[in-house]
């Protein structure tokens, strides 16, 4: 698994009313590894283009429970609560 931190997930502007902001979650899911992000729609023009967390775990057979799997890490990570997630997009 491999997880990138942010200079962004780091600062304070980040931790600063995080449960006002909203978010988009990325997923590609590959032959070999699922990948998946996290991102602060609001922060899209920034150096980081708003990703906050992003995590890569090998593809499961069944892709369902590795799809579950990332999401879940960035969630996590990132401290963003659920409903905060205005959309996921799933590509392969």
């Amino acid at each position: 698994m491999t997880t990138v931190d942010s200079p962004l997930h780091r600062s304070s502007l980040y931790h600063l009313n995080l449960s006002a902001r909203m978010f988009r979650i990325g997923v590609d899911v590959g032959g070999t590894n699922t990948d998946c992000a996290i991102l602060d729609i609001h922060l899209s023009d920034s150096p980081s283009r708003g990703v906050l967390i992003s995590s890569k775990r090998p593809t499961t057979p069944d892709i369902t429970s590795g799809i579950v799997e990332v999401v879940q890490d960035v969630l996590t990570k990132s401290k963003v609560r659920k409903e905060d997630v205005l959309s996921v997009t799933i590509g392969t």
